[in-house]
């Protein structure tokens, strides 16, 4: 409940065909081009709202109120947040 929520758009990945190459007898690889997650925060006001009803002591409260959600340091190209799907991020180059 900490992480931000990840999803694919499906069909969101296409692979590379001219570059697939047999690694041995039975395996192929393949690059993948345009495979994009998109993401939304972590739901801390849902995560916090399941907690907090039951019987918490002080030490417990103070915790929790310091709790912070995973954080995402995108390192390739972000795209613009689509309304429903949340903001892209590029896993390929």
């Amino acid at each position: 409940m900490l992480a931000p929520r990840m999803h694919l758009k499906s069909p969101s990945a296409q692979y590379q065909r001219a570059k697939c190459r047999a690694t041995d007898p039975t395996k192929i690889e393949c690059p993948l081009q345009n495979f994009t997650v998109y993401t939304w925060p972590a739901p801390m006001d849902f995560a916090t709202s399941v907690i907090s009803p039951r019987y918490l002591s002080d030490r417990h409260q103070e915790m929790l109120s310091r709790l912070v959600p995973l954080q995402l340091t995108p390192l390739r190209q972000q795209g613009k947040e689509d309304p429903l799907w949340g903001v892209p991020l590029s896993l390929t180059p």
